[in-house]
């Protein structure tokens, strides 16, 4: 009896090991370059140029944005990102100083395959008004490349 007890103690720990070696967390899958293939915002479809983008995530856990325009990359943001579960992406930018900026974005976010989904709302300055910021809703996809 006490050796079945031990046997299946040992079953235990290492089917658990094991099943959770085989399925790495999503979390860390983000890790890589992306580039944008579809995007909208507010609801409405970004414009063709908006749409060569590229994010690069990499494991210190910065990123960095590039869009290209006429085929030649800019800055596109760059920053610190945290990822605290499996659907969640949190982005802090950098400002032109080096500093974090003051806002913190939580995006939801999806991965399948080499496809990631990221949607959620950033906050953008008020053309019209001074301090005033207003929320615009995201909903892009990406996929992996080398």
């Amino acid at each position: 009896m006490k050796n079945l007890k031990i046997t299946a103690f040992l079953i235990t720990i290492c089917a658990t090991f094991l099943l959770s070696a085989t399925h790495p967390a999503q979390k860390n899958a983000i890790y890589g370059k992306w580039k944008m293939v579809s995007g909208k915002t507010n609801g409405m479809p970004n414009q063709e140029k908006y749409l060569d983008r590229t994010f690069l995530f990499n494991k210190d856990n910065t990123y960095e944005g590039k869009i290209f325009i006429n085929d030649v990359p800019q800055p596109y943001g760059r920053g610190v990102f945290m990822v605290p579960n499996d659907t969640t992406l949190v982005t802090i930018a950098t400002n032109p100083d080096e500093s974090l900026s003051m806002l913190a974005f939580k995006y939801n976010f999806a991965l399948k395959n080499d496809t990631l989904h990221r949607w959620g709302y950033y906050m953008v300055g008020s053309k019209d008004q001074q301090g005033i910021l207003k929320p615009m809703y995201l909903d892009e996809k990406w996929v992996r490349i080398k």
